[in-house]
């Protein structure tokens, strides 16, 4: 079916807040899995608006299934909704009957309904509900099991710029990044570390590319979110967060942004993986970076490397502010530790050599690190292929897995 390119016309046009690497009207392949066994079909028509057609909605409509309609709008707006222009509601619940009393114009009519700002899976999710879909509560349930945050009214409202490149980190994904890191002692210290009163309370996590950072940021998280510090998770890109910008003004005009929003949430911890990208010489930018932790904002961060980390260093008071701690690579054994847990959870057999053979073949591609990150993701790539094609992970499964075929690298 051809989508239709039109856009309802609410007066509301112009450029919205910077994208996220995967447009908004882009739904997660998950969640596109279950519309699609309810027989909806989607159709994004540009990077800020999604079609869905045949949506089924709750009694008391004058049809089971309507087309529905998700924009995001610019600045501050949030999100708008819209439904078929002929849909009419006749049931007891007035402010259902309400939300379908807005304008209506060329067959489509806005919900009157007060959206928190969010991923359009988020977004989705508090229509369907209003809508009394019978996709809403699976709708939900594969958002929260795949760690997202919740869609409904315990969501936390995100600002436009941070609803469009940041990415909620639900309490299931935090716990479990907690059960997956070898650092459990280390992640609780941090923790302690992130909720002290006074600075330095900005943990700033560097190393080894592969050494495990982003898990234990995740981990951290965890910690927060069960001893009740924090309430709310969101993860951010130090990349995403300059992206598109060109003079060193831009980038910190973005970075203030991002910061400003994560400060008006409440118990909001913010986790900034590759900080040092989004980071300027600047006074201006060492500036917005402490007002923000003197404000209260929890940060845990990581760096790409101990040259990117100096970058801290250079601004003096950002530096009082902060705590680096350098995570390096574990050892054999502890990756060894890592793959068994990996094994044991997934869902085809693995045969115990098959562990000894990913953690041989990964040294002999890195001798000197045999980072884990490597073994576990050879491991992963002969579950799935496994998995794929039926049977069991055993050596020669691990030994069959595609490997990198970089070129020669060019000298500089």
């Amino acid at each position: 079916m051809k989508a239709d390119t039109h856009h309802p016309a609410d007066g509301t046009a112009g450029p919205g807040p910077k994208p996220a690497a995967r447009p908004w009207s882009h739904p997660a392949r998950s969640l596109a899995a279950l519309l699609g066994q309810y027989r909806v079909i989607v159709e994004p028509t540009d990077a800020h608006t999604v079609r869905f057609l045949a949506v089924p909605v709750g009694r008391g409509f004058s049809k089971e299934r309507t087309n529905l309609l998700l924009r995001r709008l610019p600045a501050n707006a949030g999100a708008a909704a819209f439904v078929d222009g002929d849909l009419r509601y006749a049931g007891a619940d007035r402010a259902l009957a309400r939300a379908l009393s807005g304008p209506a114009r060329q067959d489509w009519r806005r919900l009157r309904l007060p959206l928190r700002p969010g991923a359009v899976e988020s977004v989705l999710c508090q229509v369907l509900e209003r809508l009394g879909s019978p996709l809403a509560a699976p709708g939900r349930a594969l958002l929260e099991a795949a760690g997202d945050a919740p869609c409904g009214a315990d969501a936390p409202a995100l600002g436009p710029t941070l609803a469009a490149i940041g990415r909620p980190i639900g309490r299931r994904r935090a716990a479990r990044a907690f059960e997956m890191t070898c650092r459990r002692d280390l992640a609780v210290e941090l923790a302690v570390a992130a909720a002290r009163p006074q600075p330095p309370n900005a943990v700033v996590l560097w190393g080894p590319a592969g050494a495990g950072k982003d898990l234990l940021l995740r981990a951290v998280a965890h910690c927060l979110l069960d001893a009740g510090r924090v309430a709310h998770v969101v993860r951010v890109s130090g990349g995403a967060v300059a992206a598109g910008s060109i003079f060193p003004p831009e980038v910190d005009a973005s970075l203030l942004a991002v910061l400003t929003e994560a400060r008006a949430e409440p118990g909001l911890l913010l986790l900034a993986a590759d900080l040092d990208a989004c980071l300027t010489r600047s006074p201006a930018c060492g500036s917005i970076l402490c007002d923000a932790i003197d404000d209260g904002l929890r940060l845990l961060a990581t760096c790409r490397s101990e040259r990117a980390l100096s970058q801290l260093q250079w601004m003096e008071g950002v530096a009082r502010r902060i705590l680096p701690v350098y995570v390096g690579t574990p050892d054999r054994r502890t990756v060894q530790q890592m793959l068994e847990g990996l094994a044991a959870e997934a869902p085809v057999p693995v045969e115990p050599t098959a562990v000894h053979a990913t953690l041989r073949l990964a040294y002999d591609a890195c001798p000197e690190e045999g980072e884990p990150a490597r073994s576990i993701g050879l491991l992963a790539a002969a579950i799935a292929r496994a998995g794929w094609h039926g049977g069991r992970v055993d050596p020669d499964a691990i030994f069959a897995v595609p490997q990198p075929q970089w070129p020669e690298r060019l000298e500089e």
